[in-house]
C-alpha cells in the first residue's frame, strides 16, 4: 500500500486483523476492569504519577544526559534494515554503557574526548553487518576485532 500524501510505500500492519482484534480485546478488558472497580483507576493514576516523578528526577542524572542519547542513537539507526530488534536493543545498551563509562573516565581525567563512546559505537555497527550473521567464524572474528579496538582505546588512554 502507498501513503496517501507522498505516494511512498508504507509498510503494512504486520499483525493483521488478528493483531488488531487482540489489541482491541486488551483495551476492552482494561476498560471493563476500570468500570468494575473505579478505585483501581485512581490507584493506577497514582502509580503513574509516582513513576512520572521518578522519571523527571532522573533527567538530571548521568544516565539521562550521557547514556540515553548514545543508546537512543544506536537504537534509532540500526546497522541494516534486516538487523534483528533484539540485536539492536542489546547493542544500544552496550553503546549506552560505554558512553556512561566514557563519561566517568573523562571526569577522572583518564580519557580526553569521547574515544570509548565512538569506538564502541563504530564496533556495534561493524559486528551487526548482515554478512557476518551467516558466517559464525567471521562474526566471532569481527566481535574480537571490535573488542580489541575498544580495549586498545582504553589501554592507550588509561
Amino acid at each position: 500500500s502507498t501513503h496517501p500524501r507522498c505516494t511512498m510505500d508504507a509498510p503494512p500492519w504486520r499483525h493483521g486483523t488478528h493483531g488488531a482484534l487482540a489489541a482491541g480485546a486488551v483495551v476492552a478488558v482494561i476498560a471493563a476492569l476500570g468500570a468494575a472497580n473505579p478505585q483501581l483507576v485512581e490507584e493506577f493514576r497514582t502509580a503513574l504519577g509516582s513513576i512520572g516523578i521518578q522519571l523527571f528526577q532522573a533527567l538530571g542524572t548521568d544516565v539521562a544526559g550521557v547514556a540515553m542519547p548514545a543508546a537512543f542513537f544506536r537504537w534509532a539507526i540500526p546497522a541494516s534494515k534486516d538487523e534483528p530488534m533484539l540485536a539492536t536493543a542489546f547493542l544500544a545498551l552496550c553503546v549506552g554503557a560505554a558512553a556512561l563509562a566514557d563519561h566517568g573516565l573523562r571526569a577522572e581525567g583518564r580519557l580526553e574526548n569521547f574515544e570509548l563512546t565512538l569506538a564502541s559505537h563504530a564496533a556495534s555497527y561493524v559486528i551487526a553487518q548482515p554478512c557476518f550473521w551467516r558466517r559464525p567464524l567471521l562474526t566471532l572474528l569481527a566481535a574480537a576485532f571490535a573488542a580489541g579496538f575498544v580495549c586498545l582505546v582504553l589501554l592507550t588512554h588509561t
